[in-house]
């Protein structure tokens, strides 16, 4: 495992060395606009002549050396060339976007997500809570969209739900708190790839915030995130992988790296993950802070939000997980 020292990022980001997330999109942004122009450059009438007229010349054909000449000179073919030999797109050429959402709507698009635990929709067709956990799961009256932003709040309130219990079964029990999960486990999957997006966290001492990825089993479930309930500027990446029990329990080998100390209750960050049959990355705006070497199998991987309590913690106010955006991408070729 390959980790990068939490200090040495808070020395990037205070020298300028680990970009804002706001400058990566505006990067982003001029990057995506010249590679439209480049591809329509690409499949333009006048490259194709230029490409032709190449052929002819390299066959030794130089009934047409004039207009070939010509075109060498112009600037768009200069440029375009430029562009080709320093592989400036090779990020957006290699990739396929293949989930995205921005959450600019009223709503949340229910095309996408479901706001209970896929096996919740898919067995119960009603959200469930574990009976372990101080806080239950509701149908969306934790999730929120505001100012084209995704809000997952959790709050201390009482509420009685259907609860998952290991020794009982399925029961009823009545919670002191109340929070929210959103995931895409009936719309997409994907089963290697990145997962981009960008989120803040408004703290609150004893809950933590997570994006992560299962598959059909409870493990191997990998975080892109997981806050940590006693420190508002610590995220950890993590991989759990592990055997299900008689009893209901996994057995869980953990890995993880915590990365900060970063303003994650005031700024907006981009985390991500990269995962292939090798192994996985995990990075915050852009820079990779932890590696292992994993053998991933290449299960379909679903994504799900959720905010929940740690074990004994109290939390008397209300915290939120702001998600702007998330986006999924294919493999580098």
């Amino acid at each position: 495992m390959s980790v990068i020292p939490g200090l040495r990022l808070r020395w990037m980001r205070w020298t300028g060395a680990l970009p804002k997330a706001s400058k990566m999109e505006a990067k982003r942004r001029v990057l995506q606009e010249e590679y439209a122009r480049f591809q329509e450059y690409r499949s333009s009438d006048a490259y194709a002549r230029f490409e032709a007229l190449q052929a002819e010349m390299e066959r030794g054909d130089t009934s047409n050396a004039r207009e070939y000449k010509s075109l060498l000179k112009s600037r768009e073919l200069r440029k375009f060339q430029q562009q080709s030999e320093r592989g400036v797109f090779k990020e957006l050429e290699g990739r396929k976007e293949l989930f995205f959402d921005d959450f600019d709507g009223s709503s949340l698009d229910k095309q996408r997500w479901i706001t209970k635990f896929f096996w919740g929709e898919a067995l119960l067709g009603r959200p469930y809570s574990l009976s372990t956990d101080p806080q239950c799961y509701t149908d969306g009256q934790n999730v929120r969209l505001s100012n084209g932003r995704m809000v997952i709040e959790t709050r201390a309130e009482q509420k009685e739900s259907l609860c998952w219990d290991s020794k009982l079964g399925m029961m009823r029990k009545q919670f002191d708190y109340t929070s929210g999960v959103v995931c895409s486990g009936s719309s997409f999957r994907m089963p290697y790839g990145r997962i981009e997006v960008k989120v803040r966290f408004h703290f609150q001492p004893g809950v933590y915030h997570a994006l992560y990825l299962v598959g059909n089993r409870m493990s191997p479930q990998l975080d892109v995130f997981r806050t940590d309930p006693n420190d508002g500027r610590l995220v950890r990446g993590v991989y759990s992988e592990g055997e299900l029990q008689r009893d209901g329990n996994v057995e869980v080998h953990r890995e993880e790296e915590a990365v900060g100390r970063l303003p994650f209750s005031t700024e907006f960050f981009i985390l991500a993950v990269e995962w292939n049959k090798e192994g996985v990355s995990w990075s915050v705006n852009g820079y990779p802070y932890m590696t292992r070497k994993i053998s991933f199998s290449g299960e379909p991987m679903y994504l799900v939000f959720a905010s929940g309590i740690a074990p004994g913690a109290e939390p008397s106010g209300t915290a939120a997980m702001e998600v702007d955006w998330v986006r999924c991408l294919s493999p580098q070729r």
